[in-house]
């Protein structure tokens, strides 16, 4: 199972809110996957941070504050872990 957190800057989709997850990615069934597939990408797009969590690990998939080559894509747990609190689920 594969959960991404986004981290948005203002109003998406005509709702406020700053951190939104989409969970269970891989479990999406074949009528609907290519219109969540767009709306990922969109919110991917649209958001500063991304993070992904798959299998008790976390990564960043996108980081615009810093280099993922250079961090390999680490994150603050800590940090992480308030965001997974206040996430909602994407509308």
């Amino acid at each position: 199972m594969v959960n991404l957190y986004y981290e948005a800057d203002g109003s998406w989709y005509g709702v406020r809110g700053r951190y939104w997850v989409q969970r269970d990615v891989h479990s999406i069934s074949n009528e609907h996957f290519e219109t969540r597939l767009l709306y990922n990408s969109t919110a991917l797009t649209l958001a500063e941070r991304v993070w992904r969590e798959e299998d008790n690990e976390v990564r960043y998939y996108k980081n615009r504050m810093e280099d993922l080559k250079e961090t390999f894509g680490e994150c603050d747990m800590e940090e992480f872990m308030w965001i997974k609190l206040q996430a909602k689920p994407l509308p």
